[in-house]
């Protein structure tokens, strides 16, 4: 049975786990026989130095030293390397540090490996999936599965001796690590374990409580101590002091670890001052620490409620600690407390997501596949697929074998390595079901062999099952966001997100649906079809979520011309590693595209983030105006409060240095969309009575205008679609009302081409636009249609109409040709 592996890669430590035969053991550092591998990576000349080696060199050349780059995975971000001459991206820094961690197993185990389970956070989003994909392909892996941090932790827990209380409660996993904060809710009813919910922040980890010990301890008894006025430029690459940023983190990082089991820890280091050394000691108490700290545990424990609260009436019976911080003190009686729930602490907080990686590694049903050819010399192989639940509490199990080919005067026999289960041969049919016995709390390995008519064994005709009696699985990982994609809608001059895939799915998940074109395509490469699409919450806003990428389909790519509003097929998947792939079929060519999705690395300019954020003020601002004038006090009053969490907000971004080498950039981004998507909580009220507004005018023109102009089928179509939207007024999902809405818009615009007024209002409306694709054809057209008014040919207008309309940029244009609102929401 061949060994498999689970790695950590973690913000502030990796580590890696070996599994055999149902059992895992981390591998130690072979350099200095430590169990964890600092996440830290130095560039010197000729050489690269991971880990304990690499921190050495912070005192001496602090500029080519680097960690907690696992934040920063996914994002446009590089570091400036002075050994080397370039700069590295994060990618390439996890690389060396997985490279690292393969060379401990070749050492340590003489073994070479090229299959691993990576852990990442389970609120990673898809580009930061990707970007941990790459980082282990750079390593040299040839087969990589990524594996949610709480899900792994949840295997390491459900496997120890003496955890399972016999009984079906739910129980949770509270995760913080170095760099990020997870919390996962698990189901243990069924046959294997179930994550249910899960929450998380990708920047709340002890890399943030390092930062705060700089901040209030350090800097301000250096500034006593040396005279220093310019500390608070520390985290800018220009400054003059920035490679004492990373060594001081260091150093808080050690005076966090000893405040765990110490009351007062001392932040001790050598700093040249005027050209002499002076050593520096600044006196940390665990009580004021732990005051500094609080409120930054409580945003854990608030994320830990939240998810608790939407499954309430639901019993959990207790919380299991994992990650490094969790040692310190305060974080597990503040979690106990505040949860009131009992803390397992009986797993190593440190090792427990790479021992939870090496059993799901170990734990993964592989294809067992093999063909050969028989000794009489058949020329058609056979082939033979096992199948068989990777893991058990019975005492028995099923094997599945499926034949390929004709196995006619073939048989099969099954037998288990312990020499404790023997089938004896047996015909083979093109499927066969066998119940085996197994091993109580031992890992059963069943070995599949064929032989010929003869009784000869066929060689390299064999396949090997594994079942891991006693141990548990985990029954599929949650996606951790909504995908979408943003969906224009012309009638409002907006967009909002429409879900592909839902928080919870279990992946790995597919889904076709069906759009039309927003744009005619003719060939020309500068025409495109473009689809945005988002990681987040469906419900809220598109600014509260985060683009991941685009689907493009060219102009140039089409054989025949694709008209506005045909139908394209868009086919979604997301493998069990998040990879997300879309394939497009265009109904009017019959073609399909199968690479026109592409994550995009994740970007933060800061002048952009002060204008997002200065955007959501305005928004606050309006959405407050239409509180009161509603009278609604209560909205009125949690929006000014947003209003000074944003207004502060917003200095702080002011405050942020182009060349900032902190992760404050993308610390206020995601506050930035949480307060978006707060303020579209608040305001879901305001919309849905707006929305409830558009549709009643709607209902009414639609009503006017078929009476005059509609046929007696469109008359019964309406009537119909009344009758759906029946319970509209007592919904509370203002896109269900919009969608409604649209319908109604659409069916009576286009009733309405008949007239031949509205014909000469959307030619009169369109002549007064700009931004056309193309302005002489645009001005050729528009010539045109004057001389059809001038001979009072005004029902030859619309086809005028139509192509002036499809000259406008999508967001000016509807998905119905021109139908504008006469004055209608």
């Amino acid at each position: 049975m061949n060994a498999r592996y689970g790695i950590d890669l973690g913000t502030t430590n990796s580590l890696i786990a070996r599994w055999e035969a149902g059992k895992v053991e981390v591998i130690r550092n072979p350099h200095d026989m430590w169990e964890t591998l600092p996440s830290v990576v130095s560039y010197r000349k000729g050489r690269v130095v991971v880990g304990t080696a690499a921190r050495a060199f912070l005192d001496k050349s602090p500029e080519d030293v680097f960690g907690g780059f696992k934040r920063r995975m996914g994002s446009t971000d590089l570091y400036p390397v002075k050994a080397i001459g370039r700069s590295v991206s994060p990618v390439e820094l996890s690389a060396e540090v997985l490279r690292e961690l393969r060379l401990f197993v070749s050492i340590a185990r003489e073994e070479q490996v090229d299959e691993a389970v990576i852990t990442v956070p389970a609120s990673f989003d898809a580009t930061q999936s990707d970007a941990t994909l790459r980082a282990g392909r750079m390593a040299g892996f040839t087969h990589i599965e990524l594996l949610q941090e709480p899900v792994a932790a949840a295997l390491a827990a459900i496997n120890v001796p003496g955890f399972a209380d016999g009984t079906d409660r739910r129980w949770l996993v509270y995760d913080l690590g170095g760099g990020t904060f997870d919390a996962a809710l698990i189901d243990p009813s069924g046959r294997n374990l179930q994550v249910v919910d899960h929450e998380g922040d990708n920047f709340l980890g002890g890399r943030d409580l390092d930062e705060m010990i700089v901040d209030q301890f350090i800097l301000p008894a250096l500034a006593t101590s040396t005279g220093w006025s310019d500390l608070n430029e520390l985290r800018r690459a220009s400054s003059r002091h920035n490679q004492l940023y990373y060594r001081l983190l260091h150093v808080a990082e050690q005076a966090r670890i000893e405040l765990s089991s110490r009351a007062e820890a001392f932040v001790e280091f050598d700093l040249l001052v005027d050209s002499q050394i002076r050593e520096i000691s600044v006196p940390i108490k665990r009580s004021e620490f732990d005051k500094l700290v609080l409120p930054w545990v409580d945003r854990s424990v608030a994320l830990v409620r939240g998810m608790i609260d939407r499954h309430a009436g639901e019993e959990i019976s207790r919380v299991v600690l994992v990650g490094g911080t969790t040692y310190t003190p305060l974080v597990r009686r503040r979690v106990q407390e505040a949860l009131g729930l009992p803390v397992f602490c009986s797993i190593d907080p440190t090792t427990a997501i790479a021992i939870g990686a090496a059993y799901y590694a170990g734990a993964r049903t592989r294809p067992a596949t093999r063909a050969g050819e028989d000794t009489a010399g058949s020329p058609t192989p056979v082939v033979i697929r096992v199948a068989a639940p990777a893991t058990s509490h019975g005492a028995r199990e099923t094997l599945a074998i499926q034949a390929a080919a004709d196995p006619e005067g073939r048989r099969y026999r099954i037998t288990r390595r312990d020499g404790g289960y023997d089938s004896g041969w047996k015909p083979l049919k093109r499927v066969v079901t066998e119940d085996v016995p197994l091993v109580l709390g031992a890992f059963n390995v069943f070995e599949v062999r064929v032989s010929d008519e003869a009784g000869n064994v066929l060689e390299g005709v064999m396949a090997e099952v594994c079942i891991a009696q006693g141990q548990s699985a985990i029954e599929g990982q949650p996606l951790p966001h909504d995908i979408c994609i943003e969906v224009d809608d012309a009638l409002e001059g907006r967009t909002h997100l429409a879900a592909v895939f839902t928080k919870n799915s279990v992946l790995p998940l597919t889904r076709s649906l069906t759009r039309p074109t927003s744009i005619t395509l003719t060939g020309d490469p500068a025409a495109m079809i473009l689809l945005n699409v988002y990681e987040g919450s469906s419900t809220s806003l598109p600014e509260a979520s985060r683009r991941i990428g685009q689907l493009r389909i060219g102009g140039d790519a089409v054989t025949s011309p694709v008209v506005q509003g045909s139908d394209i097929e868009l086919s979604f998947e997301i493998d069990r590693s998040r990879q997300i792939s879309v394939s497009a079929r265009l109904q009017m060519t019959g073609q399909t595209f199968s690479q026109v999705f592409k994550l995009e690395d994740r970007h933060i300019d800061a002048q952009e983030l002060q204008s997002g954020i200065q955007r959501l003020l305005d928004d606050i601002a309006n959405a407050e105006g239409q509180a009161e004038e509603d009278d609604d006090e209560v909205v009125v009053f949690a929006l000014r409060a947003l209003d000074t969490e944003a207004t502060a907000l917003l200095a702080q971004a002011s405050d942020l240095a182009p060349d900032d080498m902190s992760d404050r950039k993308f610390q206020i981004d995601d506050r930035r969309r949480a307060l978006v998507s707060k303020v579209g909580g608040l305001t879901a009220g305001q919309r849905i009575r707006q929305a409830r507004r558009y549709y009643d005018a709607w209902h009414s023109h639609l009503l006017d205008v078929v009476g005059q102009w509609g046929t007696p089928g469109e008359r019964a179509r309406v009537a119909s679609l009344i009758q759906q939207h029946g319970d509209l007024a007592t919904s509370g999902n203002p896109l269900r009302i919009d969608h409604a809405r649209r319908e109604i818009a659409e069916l009576a615009c286009q009733i309405q081409t008949r007239d031949p007024n509205f014909q000469l209002w959307v030619f009169n409306n369109l002549s007064s636009r700009t931004g056309f694709a193309s302005q002489a054809r645009a001005q050729k057209l528009i010539d045109d249609g004057n001389r059809l008014i001038a001979e009072d040919r005004i029902n030859d207008l619309r086809a005028i109409n139509e192509q002036l309309d499809s000259l406008l940029p999508p967001r000016k244009r509807s998905d119905t040709g021109p139908t504008y609102r006469v004055g209608i929401g």
